[in-house]
């Protein structure tokens, strides 16, 4: 299994694979695609995403059945998606979630290696601990605290957090009751809203951020926050 990012040819397979499987189910492939695995995670970034349709249902106003064609395509690619994954690289995935920022055109989808996953923060600084610490503060400006934050640094420009605890009573029973439309739409306001704050941590880092995406564990009550840097 690839440990870091040093095979780049296989990386290069599997984003090319990738690229045509977005391509063949939604009739419009990514410009770019760019993957690379660390430890149990998995990441692939997709920029000019948009397909007509899209296009057409954003125009209308319909975000959460944008977001909800999208979700389920990409369920069924993620079913083929995991045997090639494997093949070429020896990374099973088990679990995946994904964020569409159709404003940006830039998509991010996180593979884990288990049903379950768990991020070991490893604090290589004091900056690592004040990102945590200001993924919380920020957090409960927007919508809850979490109980914790840890952080993995896939790369020099891109870091996951992942935060516990993170929905409130409501998100438990609307995702209990399959309300997804309602959940993707929460989902957009709070990450519009948390990305106000992104000078906050701009600052912690001394380095610009140029997109923030965030993805939901409903299942095992977890969020996780993307960053990329420039």
């Amino acid at each position: 299994m690839i440990k870091s990012e040093d095979n780049k040819q296989e990386l290069l397979l599997i984003s090319s694979y990738i690229s045509k499987q977005l391509k063949q189910k939604f009739g419009k492939g990514p410009e770019t695609c760019y993957s690379i695995i660390k430890e149990n995670v998995m990441a692939v970034r997709v920029q000019q995403f948009r397909t007509p349709a899209e296009d057409v249902l954003l125009h209308k106003n319909e975000l959460g059945l944008a977001l909800k064609f999208r979700s389920v395509i990409m369920k069924a690619i993620f079913e083929e998606l995991k045997q090639e994954i494997y093949r070429i690289t020896g990374f099973k995935a088990v679990t995946f979630f994904h964020d569409w920022n159709y404003e940006s055109n830039i998509g991010l989808i996180l593979l884990f290696d288990d049903p379950t996953p768990v991020m070991n923060s490893k604090f290589e600084s004091k900056e690592d601990s004040l990102l945590c610490e200001q993924v919380q503060i920020v957090s409960s400006r927007v919508h809850k605290t979490p109980s914790d934050v840890n952080l993995l640094k896939m790369n020099s420009s891109l870091y996951i957090f992942e935060s516990k605890d993170v929905m409130i009573r409501t998100e438990h029973l609307l995702h209990e009751k399959g309300f997804s439309d309602i959940l993707f739409e929460r989902s957009r306001d709070i990450q519009q809203r948390f990305n106000h704050y992104r000078g906050e941590f701009e600052l912690i880092i001394n380095k610009s951020i140029s997109d923030i995406c965030i993805m939901w564990d409903y299942k095992n009550n977890k969020s996780y926050s993307v960053f990329w840097l420039k």
